[in-house]
């Protein structure tokens, strides 16, 4: 009763209180050394664009305005004012959700209007693209001995393609990932996303680089750097032709075209790995436990195959099975 009395008499000032921003700021903060500094600058652009909306739309932003209202007009925001696509704008309301469910748990608000199934995360198929084991060999054959910057990252890229790990892992890996079992090489890395122990037999090719840097891998550039990179050795080695990628802008869809060079992203590496093998009729299971997807369909929505592409694994199939029964009549 006492202290009830005294709240009512002496209000708590309301400068004190926590505030949305301030938690996004806290948060940052305390998980420095527990998350990866890209998943942070997701959070710190999230927190920019949250800004820059509530100041150029003259709206207030806190935790208990994080309702229907808050997610259209930022969204009409971010589609409008920003220019992004569909996958950018659902990235930032995924990360909102996020810091909204962390403050939650922590007590600090009791709106719930986030979770409804109107406050949605868009999200769009990605026109993203593979290399063939083809245009892989094209790049590890080109002569780069002259300039030493792209020759190191058209190294590591190739390395990527035929191992599939991510480019986090790849940077992770030490000669001492390098084992020998039962007269097989492998590489042995427990994965950072899904902390498990992976074996990842060696192809030849990664022996070979392995061998050409003493038994290490060349240094690994950041993402955006090696990404530069990427394009330039693409280019030399002609990995060309036009790619059509569709995206949408709220429900405008807009189709660009590219030549397949300027797609070509560290992230290509791993889709290759799995496209490549799925195509050549690697069980899936066995794929995806380097991968790391947990689902078959989380996996089959990862890997950059077409309609044209199923028909000619379904026809080499029947060729297969008619091959068979000729044999079997034979005997």
């Amino acid at each position: 009763m006492r202290e009830r009395f005294l709240s009512f008499l002496f209000p708590k000032q309301q400068v004190g209180k926590l505030t949305f921003f301030d938690f996004i700021e806290r948060y940052i903060d305390e998980n420095a050394t527990l998350q990866k500094p890209s998943t942070l600058q997701v959070k710190r652009t999230t927190l920019s664009h949250l800004r820059n909306y509530a100041k150029a739309r003259k709206q207030h932003i806190d935790f208990d305005t994080i309702n229907l209202d808050f997610y259209y007009q930022f969204t009409d925001y971010l589609i409008k004012d920003c220019g992004f696509f569909n996958n950018t704008v659902g990235k930032y309301i995924k990360t909102v959700k996020s810091l909204m469910n962390d403050a939650a748990e922590k007590e600090l608000h009791q709106n719930l209007a986030y979770k409804k199934k109107g406050f949605k995360t868009l999200v769009d198929d990605t026109d993203s693209i593979y290399l063939t084991e083809e245009e892989i060999n094209r790049l590890y054959n080109l002569d780069l001995s002259r300039n030493a910057r792209l020759e190191r990252v058209r190294d590591m890229f190739v390395v990527g393609c035929w191992v599939g790990l991510r480019y986090s892992d790849l940077a992770e890996l030490r000669p001492e990932h390098f084992v020998r079992e039962e007269g097989t090489a492998y590489i042995k890395i427990r994965t950072q996303k899904m902390y498990d122990d992976v074996y990842i037999p060696l192809h030849p090719t990664v022996e070979s680089i392995i061998e050409k840097y003493d038994g290490r891998l060349p240094r690994v550039l950041s993402n955006q750097k090696a990404n530069e990179y990427l394009k330039e050795v693409a280019k030399l080695a002609e990995i060309d032709g036009p790619v059509i990628v569709n995206r949408k802008r709220g429900k405008e869809r807009i189709a660009e075209v590219f030549e397949k060079w300027q797609l070509v992203s560290t992230h290509t590496q791993r889709r290759s790995f799995a496209t490549n093998l799925y195509l050549q009729g690697v069980p899936t299971i066995t794929i995806r436990a380097i991968t790391g997807h947990r689902t078959e369909k989380a996996f089959l929505s990862y890997i950059k195959v077409d309609s044209k592409q199923h028909a000619k694994m379904l026809k080499t199939h029947w060729n297969k099975q008619s091959q068979i029964n000729n044999v079997l009549t034979a005997a």
